[in-house]
């Protein structure tokens, strides 16, 4: 995994979902959602977690990237 991990395990979080939907633009009829970086993303209050929180976020981050690889990339 080329990211830092803990980043990845909070941006695919539902906090940071709700934020985007909370933030976000929209195309079309009001149903789909864009996700613009500079109203999403920088505007988004990363939590102060504890070095255990941090871990844990890390270890899951690193699990969902396996599993979207093995997904996306069969044997």
């Amino acid at each position: 995994m080329n990211c830092s991990t803990r980043p990845f395990g909070v941006l695919t979080s539902k906090v940071h979902e709700k934020w985007t939907y909370a933030t976000c633009g929209w195309h079309g009829l009001g149903n789909d959602a864009t996700y613009n970086p500079s109203l999403c993303y920088e505007t988004f209050a990363f939590p102060q977690a504890t070095q255990q929180q941090s871990s844990r976020i890390a270890a899951a981050a690193k699990e969902l990237d396996m599993l979207r690889s093995n997904w996306l990339n069969p044997p």
